[in-house]
């Protein structure tokens, strides 16, 4: 049996993952991308393992982080050349970039909702 060092989340980044949900991000991303973050790239493995993801939601949720452009993938061949070479997990996109993504979402979903009720109460004087 082998034996797995894997870091795991601790409860300042189960902070960090409860207010990236609150502000949009779905919590499995969140956790997976904590976990990158913190140990600055890592395998699907060690994602599934460290924030305790199934690695069917680890796919998902690494391909969407990628069509985002917040992490990139390479792929390392194992040591004995055999089987699938792993896939490596890198953020490309500093967490507070990201935030400062998510806020600008924010601000043009607030402004939109503005403009409608504006729109809404002109109209409902009619």
């Amino acid at each position: 049996m082998k034996d797995l060092n894997v870091k795991v989340l601790d409860d300042k980044d189960n902070e960090l993952v409860d207010l990236l949900n609150v502000a949009g991000i779905p919590k499995n991303m969140s956790r997976a991308l904590i976990l990158i973050n913190n140990n600055k790239e890592a395998t699907s493995r060690e994602i599934e393992l460290g924030a305790a993801l199934r690695q069917p939601d680890v796919s998902i949720v690494t391909k969407e982080m990628v069509r985002r452009g917040w992490i990139n993938v390479s792929e390392n061949k194992t040591e004995d050349n055999k089987g699938r070479p792993k896939k490596v997990y890198k953020l490309i996109m500093s967490i507070a970039d990201i935030v400062k993504e998510l806020e600008a979402n924010a601000a043009k979903k607030f402004a939109a909702t503005t403009s409608t009720l504006s729109k809404l109460k002109s109209l409902s004087k009619v």
